[in-house]
């Protein structure tokens, strides 16, 4: 492997495993903490308004960049594969083939708003967000911060009847 192959893909290695990290942090474990410490409805606030901002700051530091650091090429590229053995992946392929809506549910469930609005636009696209970026991101973050919400709020209350 060349070393320019090496350092894109080490990039994109990094930057989505950041990526990662940083919305199931904005998502699970502030959803929880916020709602332990501040009660349902105010943490539940809380954690939506602070989530908005994480997803928002990525998205702008993504266009900032101007780099794609998170592969997103490649994920797209790796979809069309239909040998995966990764059961996400297999998720993933199966939604697609049944429609763009179960896909785009699928993606914002699993990899938040931020990889759903920069999967459903030209990654190499790093200008302000368009009407059409705007609507991809919020319906994916209310997806996102719906499902989260509902297995956080599932977990705890299952854990207070222990």
């Amino acid at each position: 492997m060349n070393s320019q192959k090496t350092s894109s893909f080490l990039t994109g290695l990094i930057g989505l495993t950041v990526s990662i990290a940083i919305s199931y942090g904005a998502s699970y474990v502030l959803f929880a903490l916020s709602i332990l410490y501040l009660g349902v409805k105010v943490g539940i606030i809380i954690s939506w308004i602070i989530s908005f901002i994480v997803f928002y700051l990525m998205i702008l530091f993504y266009s900032w960049t101007k780099r794609d650091w998170i592969g997103i090429e490649k994920i797209k590229t790796n979809l069309k594969k239909t040998d995966s053995k990764n059961f996400f992946t297999k998720l993933l392929i199966y939604a697609n083939k049944k429609g763009e809506k179960l896909f785009f549910i699928v993606l914002s469930i699993k990899m938040g708003p931020f990889t759903s609005l920069l999967y459903m636009r030209d990654a190499n696209d790093y200008s302000k967000m368009q009407r059409k970026d705007w609507k991809i991101f919020l319906v994916a973050y209310l997806i996102t911060n719906g499902f989260t919400t509902l297995v956080v709020l599932s977990g705890l209350l299952l854990n207070a009847k222990k």
